[in-house]
């Protein structure tokens, strides 16, 4: 079992309430090619789970996967989803909620495999 100590993390705050907030990199992918993409997380007690976002997009083109996350706030729990690149050779991956400046969510050692 792998443990997460947060120390290459990302926080993640509203800038404003009821805004989007994410974080989001471009990676290269091999066309047609299943993968699983996961993320640690770690956040405020209180996130309204349906405005919450793990996902994949394709570079210029659809969502190839999205999934809800729920709130963790005592510990890093790691999320994941599973997803075909496709006829898509790059993908945007992201995470992100809208949220009030009060609500944060911490990412921290993303994995991509095939």
């Amino acid at each position: 079992k792998m443990v997460c100590f947060g120390n290459n993390d990302v926080r993640i705050p509203p800038a404003t309430n009821n805004s989007w907030s994410d974080i989001e990199q471009i990676v290269k992918v091999k066309k047609n090619t299943a993968y699983v993409l996961s993320v640690y997380i770690y956040t405020s007690a209180v996130l309204n789970t349906d405005a919450t976002i793990f996902d994949v997009l394709a570079v210029h083109g659809p969502n190839l996967e999205e999934v809800h996350y729920f709130p963790s706030p005592s510990s890093y729990t790691q999320i994941s989803l599973t997803f075909n690149s496709q006829s898509y050779s790059a993908v945007t991956i992201r995470i992100g909620f809208v949220g009030q400046k009060n609500m944060w969510v911490q990412a921290d050692d993303w994995y991509l495999h095939s």
